[in-house]
């Protein structure tokens, strides 16, 4: 991991474990929808609220750890109110001063890369990891992820104007599938036409040796 291939926006937000003992304490209530428990959730609260965690905050260890018990006060006061006792809130952003050189090697205003490497005339690839039914706004809420999903994130998210995208490839699925909770009209889990799809999808999976050659004819 150098910079020459990796590269991460200073204002990118953390997730810490803070985050993701909050989103265990939530799921582990009565109004659980069936997250992963990463603290993705939790992270983009404290994002809006104004109090997260960024990647550059790393650089200032003494507002660190100011900002970081904040946070984690936030989080007490909701173990507290939703009865969890043993929860402890930690702070999870001790960070040694010998490790602020590689972190301050990797980090960049990542919007003022991109539009260097666009003038260039560099190609851009974006890719998006979830379905727009997850999406904060126009997903099947409040069953779905707490960001937006849509293309239109690519240019929101990376700094760059929407005029920048000049193409927009979508995937649509033969069928959903999704993780988590939450109503599911056309769910086929537990009947004859899930498994069939189910068993016809993993034995046309391609072998790891097959992924792996076509990873390599791409790259090349």
């Amino acid at each position: 991991m150098t910079p020459d291939n990796l590269r991460i926006a200073e204002n990118a937000t953390l997730i810490l474990p803070l985050h993701q003992e909050l989103d265990a304490i939530r799921e582990a209530g009565t109004s659980k929808i069936g997250t992963t428990k990463r603290g993705i959730g939790p992270a983009y609260e404290d994002k809006v609220g104004r109090r997260a965690i960024r990647f550059m905050d790393l650089a200032d260890l003494p507002a660190l750890a100011a900002k970081s018990t904040g946070c984690s006060l936030i989080t007490t006061r909701y173990a507290a109110a939703s009865r969890c006792p043993n929860s402890t809130a930690r702070r999870s952003t001790n960070t040694s001063p010998r490790s602020r050189p590689r972190f301050c090697l990797i980090w960049i205003s990542v919007w003022l890369l991109l539009d260097a490497k666009r003038r260039e005339g560099k190609r851009i690839l974006f890719e998006g990891a979830q379905g727009a039914l997850l999406d904060i706004d126009h997903g099947t809420y409040p069953y779905v992820t707490s960001s937006n999903t849509v293309a239109a994130q690519a240019a929101t998210g990376s700094g760059l104007g929407p005029n920048a995208i000049d193409y927009v490839l979508g995937i649509c699925k033969a069928y959903t599938t999704r993780v988590g909770l939450g109503p599911f009209p056309t769910d086929q889990m537990d009947n004859g036409i899930g498994k069939t799809l189910a068993s016809a999808a993993a034995s046309s999976a391609p072998s790891p040796a097959a992924r792996g050659a076509v990873a390599g004819s791409t790259q090349s």
